[in-house]
């Protein structure tokens, strides 16, 4: 991602995933990316029935295990709106599964669950909201869907501590199958009900590349029961992990144990996505959250990278020279306190140039020694007062130390030099200052 501000941060490019193990995110994709997922996940023990069985008149759990395996693809639009397919195979091994009051083998079969066809919108920087239709499914599978479904889900993931919340609630109106009916139910709408789906959770960013998920997610029960046949409501509690290796790949593995009846004693999921195009990096994730973007070590090193090639020395000044080499190596091989004894003997022989403050106050804000590097961003300031990366950090390291009305100064300083720089713009959002 290059900023307007002129600071490039590749480093952290990792393609953020679009949604939990069960739950959508909220965020958005950019315009112009592509995202393929892959899933299959097993399930067993999911009741979403209690009824009459062929060999008795009393009422018990209608059992089922399955097999699922979804593949979904979507395209970003805008970078406030997105268009997305998916299509789900499903096979059910029903026990004790043909309720007296149902026929066509109802969640004993395999085939196609549904198709769905979606579309999803921003409505503000925390909140989207998707819209679905669903054809061509089969009610007789556990998860299957109507000859035509709508639906619509709203999505809320407010920014808490190291990650993300997950809020979701949606309702999907269903007709039902007509084939699906018995002993008088003419119109299976008489068997089927609207399902109304919820779920909280919470994706924890281990690292740039780690992400720990945590979900609670039901709905209710896609029967209204009647006709000597109780219904279930669905509830469940999801634990996986994500790994992104690269910057477009990421794999996801979880886990969910059911409360509820209705939900599957146990399941397990494994996915992969991969996306190409124009992606959003975990930069832009971080700024659509309206929340201040946080500088990691990477992206000061990347940072640090690009200053060193425009500070390094040439000529007669050897030792200088020598000093910025060490520094550069010490801080690549993560050394930071030798490569602040670098560039403190580099600022030494040259104090007033501005890049060597830049690049020592750099290391020190690595350290987390924001005294220090408060020092020296300053003094690059002074050297170099159209240098918009100098403000900038300048701004977070009066932030890290407590003095929010001098960083807001900063930051609208920068927006000062440059007035596109989102990233001041977003921080001032984030301290309650008004957007110039």
């Amino acid at each position: 991602m290059i900023l307007a501000c002129g600071l490039s941060v590749p480093g952290i490019s990792a393609a953020k995933p679009l949604d939990g193990l069960t739950l959508e995110n909220q965020r958005m994709m950019k315009r112009g990316s592509w995202d393929l997922k892959f899933d299959l996940e097993f399930g067993a023990g999911a009741a979403p029935l209690k009824g009459p069985v062929r060999t008795t008149t009393s009422k018990d759990d209608v059992e089922v295990d399955f097999v699922r395996v979804p593949l979904e693809v979507r395209y970003g639009l805008t970078d406030r709106m997105e268009l997305g397919w998916s299509v789900d195979g499903e096979f059910d091994k029903g026990v004790d599964t043909n309720p007296v009051n149902f026929t066509g083998n109802l969640l004993n079969q395999g085939g196609l669950g549904g198709m769905r066809l979606f579309v999803k919108w921003k409505l503000w920087p925390r909140v989207s909201w998707m819209w679905e239709m669903a054809m061509f499914g089969n009610n007789a599978l556990l998860y299957g869907r109507d000859n035509v479904d709508f639906g619509v889900k709203f999505m809320y993931g407010p920014k808490l501590g190291p990650g993300v919340m997950n809020v979701n609630l949606g309702v999907v109106s269903k007709g039902g199958n007509p084939d699906i009916n018995d002993n008088g139910v003419k119109n299976a709408a008489d068997i089927y009900d609207n399902v109304i789906s919820f779920g909280i959770g919470y994706a924890h960013e281990w690292s740039d590349r780690w992400e720990g998920l945590y979900e609670l997610a039901g709905s209710t029960s896609p029967f209204k029961g009647g006709f000597g046949v109780e219904s279930n409501a669905q509830l469940a509690a999801f634990l996986g992990v994500r790994f992104s290796p690269t910057n477009r790949f990421s794999l996801t593995a979880g886990g969910g144990f059911g409360v509820l009846a209705g939900s599957p004693n146990f399941s397990f999921r494994i996915g992969l996505s991969t996306m190409f195009g124009n992606i959003r990096t975990h930069a832009q994730a971080r700024q659509e959250e309206s929340d201040f973007w946080q500088p990691t070590e990477e992206d000061l090193a990347q940072v640090l990278r690009r200053a060193e090639k425009a500070a390094a020395p040439a000529g007669p000044g050897a030792a200088l020279a020598d000093r910025t080499a060490e520094a550069m190596r010490a801080f690549d091989r993560r050394d930071y306190v030798a490569a602040a004894a670098h560039y403190e003997a580099a600022v030494a022989m040259k104090p007033d140039d501005a890049m060597l403050r830049y690049n020592l106050a750099t290391t020190y804000f690595v350290l987390r020694r924001y005294s220090d590097a408060y020092g020296h961003y300053f003094k690059a300031t002074e050297l170099n007062p159209s240098d918009v990366d100098s403000h900038l950090y300048l701004g977070y390291t009066l932030y890290y130390l407590k003095n929010i009305p001098a960083a807001r100064r900063a930051w609208e300083k920068v927006l000062e030099i440059d007035p596109t720089n989102e990233i001041a713009r977003n921080n001032l959002e984030s301290l309650g200052a008004e957007r110039p």
